[in-house]
């Protein structure tokens, strides 16, 4: 199969620059090869900027590539009816959401944030984002639940690496305490466990990115605050599919920094218009994020218990690969004044 044309380096120098500087790799093969071009990461991934170029069918072999703890069973990894059973059976857990239980969850752990001195949001929040989709998605009150979520996920620092096969060794042993929770519930774990990951980790990093830019421009955290933050900084780092035997990525970073959709893309403005096609923090299409209404109640109820914070560096954080969701390069450390 004949590619579009992309970077010539090796794989692992691709792989390396990429989850290291997302936006500088993405923006200067778009400005060299055009809005269609090939970066050699995992595998041979094409990138286009036309979201008609993204068939919704087989996403769920596409993620399995670059997600392999996704079970072709779970939400993310499976295809066709299998999807659609397993869309069913997740949905109405994330309806009628009480938004007050949300920030009563919330407001224990801000409780015990650290005061006047440094720490990293991006941790304190996966906590959070945890604890809220343990206990009012999964409907679990298991001491044990978010300890073993966070052994599961968490590493030092944000390494560029891909995600962890789900037979890997070391990751299933990090993962052997989750399983036991879960199986102790009587949930499935191989269809579980990626909804878990990605119940905790988009949520939380949307809800670190708000409090980061709250941190560093202050003023108030209304809708359109948040959504230029997901516009700015999205969780998602694209939107996969296998199309014609190809890996295809509609870039969250691209789409979002269209100049014709967003000018002056590059800016923090309040102006924009968040219904554009283009506009994706959640996906779209039939494969859009089945999460997307507890992330909004989230981020309707958290930001307003905030106490005051500061960002520790003057320049602001780059957004790094983990995994497939961008991340702020020091977790976006900031101090409770």
């Amino acid at each position: 199969m004949t590619l579009p044309p992309g970077p010539e380096l090796p794989a692992l120098a691709q792989a390396v620059a990429y989850h290291r500087d997302p936006l500088g790799v993405l923006l200067r093969a778009r400005a060299r090869y055009g809005p269609r071009f090939t970066l050699r990461i995992t595998k041979p991934i094409v990138f286009v900027s036309d979201a008609s170029l993204m068939a919704d069918a087989n996403a769920g072999a596409a993620r399995r590539a670059v997600l392999p703890l996704a079970s072709h069973r779970s939400l993310f990894g499976a295809d066709g009816a299998e999807h659609r059973s397993e869309r069913a059976w997740w949905e109405p857990r994330f309806r009628d959401l009480s938004e007050d239980a949300i920030a009563a969850i919330a407001e224990r752990h801000i409780a015990g944030w650290p005061r006047g001195r440094p720490f990293r949001l991006l941790e304190k929040m996966r906590d959070i984002a945890t604890d809220v989709f343990g206990r009012l998605i999964l409907g679990l009150d298991d001491p044990d639940f978010v300890g073993a979520v966070r052994r599961m996920l968490r590493t030092p620092g944000n390494p560029p690496l891909p995600v962890p096969a789900s037979l890997d060794p070391v990751f299933h042993w990090r993962a052997a305490p989750l399983r036991a929770v879960l199986e102790r519930h009587g949930l499935d774990a191989d269809r579980a466990i990626v909804v878990v990951a990605a119940g905790q980790e988009p949520p939380a990093i949307a809800l670190a990115n708000v409090g980061y830019e709250w941190a560093r421009r202050g003023g108030a955290i209304d809708g359109a605050f948040v959504d230029e933050t997901l516009r700015l900084r999205p969780s998602a780092s694209a939107a996969l599919r296998e199309v014609d035997g190809e890996t295809r990525a509609l870039s969250s970073l691209l789409a979002h920094r269209d100049p014709d959709a967003f000018p002056d893309p590059h800016a923090f403005r309040l102006d924009r218009d968040y219904e554009h096609p283009l506009y994706m923090p959640f996906g779209g299409g039939v494969r859009r994020c089945v999460g997307e209404p507890l992330a909004r109640a989230q981020l309707r109820a958290i930001p307003p218990l905030l106490p005051r914070l500061k960002a520790v560096h003057p320049r602001p954080e780059r957004m790094v690969v983990r995994g497939t969701v961008l991340v702020p390069h020091r977790s976006a450390l900031v101090i409770a004044t």
